[in-house]
C-alpha cells in the first residue's frame, strides 16, 4: 500500500531534562578579523592601471567636451573610492597578519588556484580598458 506509515518509528519519546547551577565562566578575547583580500599588489596594480587606461583613452577622445569630462572626472572618483575603500579595509585588523593568502584562494565558486583566479577577477578590468583603447583607435583612424 502507497501510504503505510511505520508508526513504531514516528513515536515521541518524552525526556526529562534537569537544569543545573553551573557557572560557565569563560573569558572573551576580542580578536580581529583575520579576513584579507588574498590578493597580491600586482593585482590591485593591473586593475587600477587598467582602469586609468580606460579613462585615459575616453578623456583623449572626448577631451574637448566638458560635460562628458565632466560625467569622466565622477566615474573616475567613483573608481578610486573602490580602490580607496578596499585599501582602507584591508587595513584594518590585527597588524602582524600576513597581507596575502599562500595556497589556493576562496573565491565565491570555491578554491582556486592563483593563475585561474587572477584570471577571473583580471578579466573584466583588462577588457574595460582594451574596449577603451579600442574605441580611441577608432576615434583617431575616423577623425581628420
Amino acid at each position: 500500500m502507497l501510504m503505510d506509515f511505520n508508526l513504531i518509528a514516528a513515536e515521541t519519546r518524552s525526556v526529562e531534562y534537569q537544569q543545573h547551577d553551573v557557572d560557565l565562566v569563560m573569558p572573551i578575547k576580542p580578536t580581529q578579523e583575520l579576513r584579507t583580500f588574498a590578493l597580491p599588489k600586482s593585482v590591485w596594480a593591473t586593475m587600477f592601471l587598467a582602469y586609468a587606461i580606460f579613462f585615459g583613452a575616453l578623456i583623449m577622445v572626448t577631451g574637448h567636451d566638458k560635460s562628458a569630462l565632466f560625467m569622466i572626472a565622477i566615474s573616475a572618483c567613483y573608481t578610486l573610492m573602490y580602490f580607496g575603500t578596499a585599501a582602507a579595509m584591508n587595513t584594518v585588523g590585527a597588524p602582524g597578519r600576513p597581507a596575502t593568502v599562500y595556497g589556493d584562494i576562496d573565491t565565491f565558486t570555491g578554491q582556486l588556484g592563483k593563475a585561474a583566479a587572477f584570471a577571473q577577477i583580471l578579466i573584466v578590468p583588462i577588457m574595460v580598458a582594451f574596449f577603451g583603447v579600442v574605441i580611441a583607435l577608432i576615434w583617431v583612424s575616423v577623425t581628420p
